[in-house]
């Protein structure tokens, strides 16, 4: 029996978990994202729930009207495992409902099941930051030199979906 995908805001309850599960993926709860350092476990989230067991979170920068909203980390017990799509969701609802113009996301090079989730819900690459992550491992040097499908991770590459109507900014 496949269970729902249940999503709520993040508990204090669960932040040992969230530094677990984005150190897992993200080699620390600290995530680099376009040249610079967020501490993500100051920040609100989402985490989605499957058959009383969590299986996936997304944390956000705070949400203002107007502004660029960021979703700053993203990572699911299993890949390919229909939690991407309903936490992606979610957060573009809460951004719309908050009134912030733009959300934008970093995803790594590698990433190349991240970048064909984001692509088929409509966000657009906006922007490379080349050598962002050669960068970040200089501060991080836990982090990994090969990612995904053997791919070196070196850059970022900037997502946006404009939800004010307006064309792409970059």
């Amino acid at each position: 029996m496949a269970y729902p995908i249940d999503i709520r805001p993040i508990t204090e309850s669960e932040r040992a978990w969230q530094r677990e599960i984005l150190t897992e993926h993200f080699s620390s709860p600290t995530i680099s994202s376009r040249r610079k350092w967020i501490d993500t476990m100051v920040l609100p989230g989402l985490v989605a729930w499957r058959g009383g067991q969590r299986v996936g979170i997304l944390m956000h920068a705070p949400m203002a009207r107007g502004a660029e909203c960021e979703l700053v980390a993203f990572a699911a017990s299993e890949t390919q495992s229909g939690v991407g799509t309903p936490l992606l969701a979610a957060f573009v609802e809460a951004g719309r409902r908050a009134g912030c113009s733009r959300l934008v996301l970093t995803t790594t090079n590698d990433n190349l099941d991240a970048m064909r989730l984001y692509q088929r819900r409509g966000w657009r690459m906006v922007k490379v930051y080349p050598g962002a992550m050669d960068d970040a491992r200089r501060e991080m040097p836990e982090m990994p030199l090969i990612g995904s499908y053997g791919i070196a991770m070196r850059d970022d590459v900037e997502f946006e979906l404009r939800l004010d109507g307006g064309e792409s900014t970059e």
